[in-house]
């Protein structure tokens, strides 16, 4: 989480998603991305791999995927028809002292750097057998959604941002889940 918070602060905008108690440990609201909204058909050959740690996610072949400072890789939506991308989600493994899905979650909520409102943990969400918490925030310049899971003793994130000026949150969401069902581990 580190590298996240790192790259935030660097100007790199994240996004999170969720919905949680007043303590902030529990999911207790519904994300973007869930399991029975998902499905898992194995994505064509030419889609893009980003691949860290043993672990890895599939972006489509309109989506741009690249490997920043050899540390995260950026999958960028695709292009509107002016030539723009809407968002981009950072993707990021890497050792955790984390003991459980919920201290992960809780420190990465606590730990979310810009200038969103309502920054909520919603319910945790299933890709590739590996369970993930997702928070979620919004902003007046991007919107923020945050999956995390522990895979063994790694922490795998993916950071979405989104311009809201830019695509509706229904956009947004399908465009998630065009990715994070593709998990591997």
């Amino acid at each position: 989480m580190a590298a996240l918070a790192a790259l935030a602060a660097l100007g790199v905008g994240l996004t999170a998603c969720g919905n949680e108690d007043p303590s902030g440990t529990e999911p207790t609201g519904s994300g973007a991305a869930s399991p029975s909204e998902t499905t898992s058909t194995e994505p064509a050959s030419e889609w893009k791999v980003a691949e860290l740690e043993g672990t890895q996610f599939k972006a489509p072949p309109d989506w741009s995927v690249s490997l920043e400072d050899g540390v995260s890789y950026v999958m960028g939506s695709p292009k509107d028809e002016q030539g723009y991308r809407a968002g981009r989600g950072i993707f990021n493994a890497g050792s955790s002292l984390a003991l459980s899905l919920d201290e992960l979650a809780t420190t990465s909520r606590d730990n979310v750097i810009g200038d969103y409102s309502k920054v909520e943990r919603l319910k945790d969400v299933t890709f590739g057998g590996t369970t993930f918490f997702h928070i979620r925030g919004s902003g007046e310049a991007q919107t923020y959604d945050l999956y995390g899971a522990l895979v063994g003793d790694v922490e795998v994130s993916v950071a979405w941002s989104f311009n809201p000026d830019l695509a509706t949150q229904k956009q947004i969401d399908g465009w998630i889940n065009q990715v994070m069902p593709t998990f591997k581990a």
